[in-house]
């Protein structure tokens, strides 16, 4: 019985490790199902003007609408989410373009483009008034969202945000412009860690291997379009 039990523990372990290489899909999925849990988010969809947006959304209190930079989605917000959701109620979007909203093919990318679209976001939502906090691009449409809407935002949190224009230019947008090693010219998920993931921390956080393929293809796949994008916003 004891033997049996081995053989079939050892089969069931072999398959687990098998699926965690080779169905990066499915482990994918569960790890930010399981990730939003332990933050205590919650995934959303719903369909303004005509675009299906996604974006997570949890605690209570004051309104937070938090904005994801360029190339990321609202699971940027996972590992703060804990340390914010006792004191705010959180919204976080998945941009239109980016994670799982609408892809925005042949839409404008502009900055006012895109705060036009959270605007409306918001409006469906009914968040009148909200703390904005914005990471990278996402800093510089929370800027331009409250200058616009001054009414709408009690406060912003600027985490490097893209936009600041008498900063020095650095290495990335050199990158990008010059297209040579650029971190939007994704060929494969290889690319993508050394392009995106290790030059982005100084200390790179763990990343589950399924969650590493399921980002890496996702920027192999919307590499033309990312490039497209980007030119727009900057």
């Amino acid at each position: 019985m004891a033997e049996y039990f081995l053989i079939l523990l050892s089969v069931f372990l072999s398959i687990g490790v098998a699926s965690w290489l080779l169905l990066p899909g499915p482990w994918s999925r569960i790890l930010l199902w399981a990730g939003r849990k332990a933050s205590g988010l919650h995934s959303n969809e719903v369909i303004v003007g005509g675009l299906n947006w996604h974006y997570l959304s949890g605690g209570q209190g004051t309104s937070l609408v938090a904005i994801h930079g360029f190339g990321a989605d609202a699971d940027h917000w996972q590992r703060v989410a804990p340390l914010l959701s006792s004191r705010f109620e959180i919204t976080a979007p998945d941009l239109i373009g980016f994670g799982d909203s609408h892809p925005g093919d042949s839409l404008p990318f502009a900055i006012d483009d895109q705060v036009d679209r959270l605007a409306a976001l918001l409006d469906h939502l009914k968040v009148d008034s909200c703390v904005m906090a914005g990471s990278s691009m996402g800093g510089w449409i929370a800027s331009r969202f409250a200058q616009r809407f001054p009414e709408k935002v009690k406060g912003l949190w600027l985490l490097a945000p893209l936009g600041v224009r008498d900063c020095e230019r650095g290495e990335l947008l050199n990158r990008i412009s010059t297209d040579r090693e650029s971190p939007l010219s994704i060929g494969s998920v290889s690319d993508f860690e050394r392009l995106v993931y290790r030059p982005m921390f100084a200390r790179p956080p763990h990343l589950p291997r399924p969650l590493r393929m399921h980002y890496g293809q996702r920027a192999v796949r919307r590499s033309r379009a990312s490039q497209r994008m980007f030119n727009q916003v900057y």
